[in-house]
């Protein structure tokens, strides 16, 4: 294909730091066909991580904007020019700041634009916010790219989305180079309770990931045989998580590592992942334990049942309750059959539903239509 016949596409973060959208939007820069677009990532308001790793690569060309905040005009205005000076074919933005959207709008009506909504219906903290900007925005974008159809139908239903049809669903993805069993356990949890049966949690320490059901769930476990906990993240919420543990004085069978980077690393630790979310928008976390060969014992809410099927790849709980859990968790690791069979579909499916291949092929086939 000729250069001039290749496509401008930039994707847009708010921050180049660390979390599930801009891991998401890393991976998928990486696998594009670069025969057909030339992929450009601009980041508005800080560097972070991803700007770093991304900066290194020479197929992806990256621009820092510098905005201070949500209402930075100068920001706004080196926003303008950039856009202008690049002249894309198709945008495609991650984040749902009022003032870029606004630019988005104003400045590059003619360009087909795509907006990725990624958040969980579970998480109310910015209800009001997310509706009002889909009431205003809505019509900017010719694509809404949903991660989930639980997130499909939430927008739907609850956030004034005014043309449902132009939805698309695509589940996230990720870099199978970095998951998979080849990875090392970090130095500083080799010493951990290798005799236990080893249970992690990871995901930020806020309400609706449901940290404290996690805890509740382990004490009931700790009545009946010899586990062992991690729990992975941070957040509003860590420190009650801490005094919860102790109320229950359980503190000798739990590890809170807080935030962590080498997540495929910690993997290789877990006999299991208790996943415990209400209303999640998808669950990165899952598809990363999946391709590590990690049985998941997932709450049967939000995009949960599009991920796992039960005693397929995974474990459905179609309950909140400790007791019932627990005794559903130690019914299942007994059965070896069953634990084996999961092992080797969760590996299987993670290649043929969520290998970056597969999702940047949906996403091509977007870009086509527009």
């Amino acid at each position: 294909m000729n250069t001039r016949d290749t496509k401008k596409v930039v994707h847009i973060l708010w921050s180049g730091g660390i979390g599930g959208i801009e891991e998401y939007t890393l991976t998928l820069l990486k696998h594009f066909d670069y025969s057909k677009y030339k992929i450009y990532l601009c980041i508005l308001s800080e560097r972070g991580l991803i700007f770093k790793e991304t900066n290194k690569l020479s197929s992806i060309h990256v621009t820092f904007i510098n905005m201070k905040n949500g209402f930075d005009m100068l920001g706004a205005f080196r926003f303008i020019k950039y856009l202008r000076r690049e002249k894309f074919d198709i945008i495609h933005s991650n984040m749902r700041n009022f003032l870029s959207t606004a630019v988005l709008g104003l400045f590059t009506y003619k360009t087909p634009k795509i907006l990725t909504h990624h958040l969980s219906p579970g998480d109310l903290r910015r209800f009001k916010k997310n509706k009002l900007f889909y009431r205003l925005f809505s019509k900017v974008f010719s694509r809404i790219i949903g991660i989930s159809n639980a997130t499909k139908n939430f927008m739907i239903n609850n956030l004034d989305v005014k043309h449902p049809h132009e939805i698309e669903v695509i589940h996230f993805c990720i870099d199978l180079n970095k998951f998979n069993k080849s990875s090392t356990i970090p130095s500083d949890l080799l010493d951990q309770e290798s005799n236990k049966y080893i249970i992690g949690f990871i995901g930020r320490m806020v309400d609706f990931k449901r940290p404290y059901l996690f805890i509740e769930i382990a004490n009931e476990l700790l009545t009946k045989n010899n586990f062992y906990f991690l729990m992975i993240g941070d957040g509003p919420e860590l420190e009650k998580c801490k005094q919860l543990i102790h109320h229950y004085k359980i503190d000798e069978h739990f590890k809170l590592l807080g935030f962590r980077r080498d997540i495929p690393d910690i993997l290789r630790l877990f006999d299991a992942l208790l996943f415990t979310s209400a209303g999640e928008g998808f669950g990165l976390v899952l598809i990363e334990a999946m391709a590590m060969g990690i049985p998941i014992f997932a709450i049967n809410e939000g995009a949960v049942p599009e991920i796992i099927n039960h005693k397929d790849n995974g474990i459905l709980l179609n309950t909140t309750d400790p007791k019932l859990i627990a005794k559903q968790i130690l019914e299942v690791i007994e059965d070896k059959t069953l634990i084996d069979k999961i092992k080797k579909q969760c590996i299987k499916d993670i290649h043929s539903k969520f290998s970056p291949s597969v999702c940047v092929q949906k996403l091509e086939n977007v870009y086509e239509k527009l």
